[in-house]
């Protein structure tokens, strides 16, 4: 649903969208809900790259609850695009967005840098949590990758946590690189 625009008539213009260069990123709060594991991180199976950003001023979304009806005499402009691409519905707000926006040819662009990673940790520590993962090819599949990037990340001295799920809020929780 990014992007998503109206106009008085049907137009495409995703061409003049392929011009931008986005990067979303979710606030703490964003982090810190369980829903968002699943919607983004397959039901814990995945991660979450904590970056401290130089860029703040250039990171943000307006949530004005509506898509953007743009009048077509105003497609395609900068400003325009700028409007869509920063836009989300307020039925979204829950995941506390930001967005990096460029208007770019490059595919490289230091947003900031990685300062943990942060594991999500599907079935905890339940007492039972080997016997699941011998069933389980996608949790196999998932350990061995997790234990290839915790490689990576001690090499450049970059943090990694489990995440901690308490069932309402998502926190960091064991430093993996001590376990």
């Amino acid at each position: 649903m990014e992007g998503v625009f109206v106009s008085e008539e049907i137009i495409n213009k995703f061409g003049e969208k392929s011009g931008y260069k986005m990067c979303s990123f979710s606030g703490e709060k964003g982090f810190s809900n369980p829903a968002m594991w699943g919607y983004y991180a397959g039901g814990f199976k995945g991660l979450a790259i904590e970056v401290k950003t130089a860029l703040n001023k250039d990171l943000c979304v307006d949530q004005d609850g509506v898509y953007q009806v743009i009048p077509k005499d105003d497609l395609p402009n900068e400003r325009c695009m700028k409007k869509v691409l920063l836009n989300k519905t307020t039925r979204w707000e829950h995941e506390y967005e930001y967005r990096f926006l460029i208007k770019s040819n490059d595919n490289s662009h230091k947003i900031g840098k990685i300062t943990a990673i942060i594991f999500g940790n599907p079935y905890g520590n339940i007492s039972n949590k080997e016997d699941i993962k011998a069933k389980s090819k996608s949790l196999r599949q998932y350990e061995s990758l997790k234990k290839e990037m915790i490689e990576i990340a001690s090499g450049k001295n970059i943090p990694c946590f489990n995440a901690r799920n308490n069932g309402i809020n998502v926190s960091k929780g064991d430093d993996v690189n001590a376990i």
